[in-house]
């Protein structure tokens, strides 16, 4: 029983100046339509709302930001997944009609009562991290933007638990703890993602050998569908068929977690070994210790030979890699009684310890290509000997070169992670890669693998879902959302253009069909694949790259920068981020339109070089910045009057200070370092 709480091409033509809202001098931002909502934003140019997003915007629904520049909006149109263009073009209708930011419960219920009435798909997203597409539109509709929901609303020392809103990131989240002297049992290795958007999308990452899946450490979760805000318990269905379910049953806004203390005699081991074989069989004694260790993670041969380049030095030698994390002292004495026994030597702590750290930034290899492509699966663990050799001969076949990695879990089954570095400036190579990448994905399925995540880009594979929890989904689904506006088109059944027919080519009988026809038949595919490969590479590369496209490129996409920003703190619009700002540049080299308010949006910023602290591509952000500043500038001129006033008001920001006292300021004008901004 459910309880109801009842650069190249910029287009100033096209941005008139009676189309931008000059908002009065009253210190916020506002609502498209002068209506006041957030005290605390600062004031900016806006552009005049139309379609739905005025429709919307006439309700004067309290603490709501309507998002209805065009700009903006485009943003929204992917995760962080650079899919092929041809390929989202053909299948769905990616732009979302109207994009709102809710900052109460209140103001959730109120836009899904909207939708509902109005028949709107309603696309949750978070912080946009996830790779498959489960945050997009693909028949238009609204795209909630839940992260500005970012609190910790309650640490309880005493009893080991934490409350979050679901637009928390779980840094956020492990930095309020670690004032208590508490961490978290279990996390997602992007640690910039939302509380929600990992609960909805998988559930499955680093600590969970020892703290089992997220559902397992959750106590309760607060959910708003459009029957209203309900509260859901561990032993309720609908419980369990939020987690993995992409936003299908209703917005995440609250979860209560079980934490732990932090324990000084837990440390990592690494142990790196000569073939594949010996380092399954030492991971399954590992899974065997009472009490399990905190964490298990195996990498390949190629995921340390690429940590070395990343790192500049060679500091792992080439062979099969554990990683193993102890979880206290019980676990340590376990795990150093086993490795003496074993007859295995140990690397050096601070290899251990490096990679320990790494294994937070695993999107940052991206730069390396630049970009990157792979599967996730989830693999049954009795046969991952056989699954990863079967990754690493497809990947070689296709004259890829695979990066592999494995998170050891509770249960019959392990997270295995298979990507490789692609070159996604020519989007010929890019797009045959992608094709390579499912027939992989493809090929594991038959060694007994299911996909990790569905989203648009898996759903060749939803087959494969295992029926029980597909069946929980669709009853939750029926009772949650009955009127079916919760990320529809996904998941159950995928629509799209085509009156819905990219769902049929793209699902187990269309396309799901020709890549396991594909896969069986890999031998004599594969030098035709490796030949249109070759062909791409030569004859089809870019002649010139831009280089602030070549930096974008680089971006791993991840959004750690979001959080840290203090220009976001302030406005709540992400082109003023570093991953909004190269998405820009990216737009302008490809002709898209960028108008007088987006630029001098873009403008809106501090130079105090957090960006560049938490970028695990260690992207060198200020100099790109300039560059994409002088381009509109010469176009759209620059409003110092405002920048100055964005500048002060940001340098009084409780948030500002937070991210002094943290340790991610090193510019800006207050501390006078040398990035200070220009104005």
């Amino acid at each position: 029983m459910l309880h109801l709480v009842g650069m190249s091409a910029v287009h100033p033509e096209r941005c008139r100046a009676e189309d931008l809202l000059l908002i009065g001098d009253i210190g916020m931002e506002c609502s498209a339509n002068g209506q006041a909502s957030r005290p605390d934003l600062f004031k900016a140019k806006l552009e005049r709302p139309s379609g739905l997003s005025r429709k919307l915007d006439e309700q004067h629904i309290p603490d709501l930001r309507v998002i209805a520049g065009a700009g903006e909006r485009e943003l929204y149109t992917r995760d962080q997944a650079d899919v092929p263009q041809l390929l989202k073009d053909a299948l769905i209708d990616y732009h979302p009609e109207v994009v709102v930011q809710p900052f109460t419960y209140q103001a959730v219920a109120s836009i899904l009562e909207f939708a509902r009435a109005h028949n709107i798909p309603v696309i949750p997203r978070g912080s946009g991290s996830s790779p498959f597409g489960g945050s997009i539109p693909v028949n238009g509709g609204l795209v909630m933007d839940v992260s500005t929901l970012d609190r910790v609303l309650e640490v309880d020392a005493q009893r080991k638990l934490v409350r979050v809103q679901g637009g928390c990131r779980w840094a956020d989240v492990d930095h309020a703890l670690s004032q208590h002297s508490l961490r978290l049992i279990t996390c997602p290795s992007s640690r910039f993602s939302t509380v929600a958007g990992w609960i909805c999308g998988g559930g499955y990452g680093v600590g969970s050998l020892g703290g089992g899946h997220l559902r397992d450490i959750t106590t309760s979760l607060k959910l708003a569908t459009t029957k209203g805000i309900v509260t859901l318990q561990p032993s309720q269905e609908e419980f369990r068929a939020v987690f993995g379910s992409e936003g299908q049953l209703g917005v995440v806004l609250e979860a209560t977690l079980r934490v732990k203390g932090k324990d000084r005699s837990s440390r990592p081991h690494l142990v790196i070994l000569k073939d594949l074989e010996r380092a399954m069989d030492l991971a399954a004694s590992i899974r065997s210790l009472d009490p399990l260790p905190e964490d298990l993670i195996y990498f390949s041969p190629g995921k340390l030979r690429h940590a070395n380049e990343l790192l500049g030095s060679e500091h792992f030698r080439t062979g099969h890699a554990l990683l193993v994390t102890s979880s206290d002292e019980r676990s340590e004495k376990g795990l150093c009684k086993l490795f003496s026994s074993s007859g295995v030597q140990e690397g050096e702590g601070y290899q251990a310890r490096l990679l320990w750290h790494e294994r937070y930034f695993p999107m940052k290899l991206r730069r390396l290509g630049p970009g990157m492509l792979g599967s996730e699966v989830l693999a049954p663990t009795a046969h991952l000997g056989r699954i990863l050799q079967r990754a690493e001969d497809l990947c070689q076949e296709f004259a890829l070169d695979p990066l592999l990695e494995v998170h050891f879990l509770q249960g019959p089954e392990s997270l295995l992670l298979c990507y490789y570095l692609t070159d996604q400036t020519n989007q010929s190579l890019y797009t045959l890669d992608a094709a390579k990448s499912m027939i992989v994905t493809s090929s594991l399925m038959e060694l007994g693998a299911r996909p990790y995540s569905l989203g648009v880009w898996n759903n060749s594979f939803s087959d494969r879902w295992p029926r029980e929890e597909m069946e929980r989904l669709r009853k939750a689904k029926e009772e949650l959302d009955p009127s079916g506006i919760m990320n529809r088109g996904k998941y159950l059944a995928l629509k799209g253009r085509m009156f819905g027919g990219a769902g049929v080519i793209f699902s187990p009988k269309g396309s799901g069909l020709g890549f396991d026809v594909m896969a069986r038949m890999h031998a004599p595919i594969a030098p035709f694949l490796r030949s249109l490969s070759a062909f791409s590479r030569r004859v089809m590369a870019p002649k010139a790259v831009d280089p602030l496209v070549r930096v974008a490129n680089q971006c791993s996409m991840c959004g750690a920068c979001i959080s840290v920003c203090p220009a976001y703190a302030l406005t709540k619009d992400e082109r003023v981020t570093a991953r909004g700002k190269l998405l820009t540049a990216k737009a302008m080299a490809e002709g898209g339109e960028v108008g007088r308010e987006h630029a001098h949006r873009t403008f809106l910023c501090m130079r105090c070089k957090a960006c560049e602290q938490v970028c695990q591509s260690r992207l060198e952000l200020i100099p790109a910045y300039e560059v994409l500043e002088d381009r509109l500038e010469k176009v759209h001129g620059k409003d110092h009057v405002e920048i100055e006033r964005f500048v002060r008001m940001a340098e009084a920001s409780a948030h500002y200070e937070e991210m002094v006292s943290r340790g991610l300021v090193l510019g800006a004008p207050k501390n006078s370092m040398g990035g200070e901004r220009r104005v």
